[in-house]
């Protein structure tokens, strides 16, 4: 049951500091609330997330064996991609924008070498 604490206890916290990081940049007049957040995108983020926890908690009951938690988590990141894939959350642009990203690490790393 601390596990479930912690984790209620991380989401009430987070959603606090948005809600005021929110109050306080309309305030400063830095964002309008209402013209400026994407809802959309914002609803479809939250559509693979909640997606994704249903398959992880189903799958961690389902599979006992502590062996197992690497492959349902790995799973899990993968729907959870598939789903924002599918739903538009992400576009091909983004992939490939994150695989020049990977590579571009990989780049910057053979200078660092030690």
């Amino acid at each position: 049951f601390f596990a479930i604490g912690a984790a209620e206890a991380y989401v009430i916290v987070n959603v606090t500091i948005l809600v005021l990081n929110l109050m306080f940049l309309k305030r400063l007049g830095m964002v309008s609330i209402h013209k400026s957040l994407p809802y959309l995108d914002l609803l479809k983020g939250f559509v693979a997330v909640v997606i994704m926890g249903v398959f992880l908690y189903y799958s961690i009951n389902f599979f006992t064996n502590i062996a197992f938690l690497p492959l349902i988590l790995i799973a899990g990141l993968a729907i959870y991609f598939f789903i924002l894939y599918m739903i538009k959350g992400i576009t091909r642009g983004d992939i490939k924008f994150f695989i020049k990203l990977l590579r571009a690490d990989k780049f910057v790393r053979m200078f660092y070498k030690r």
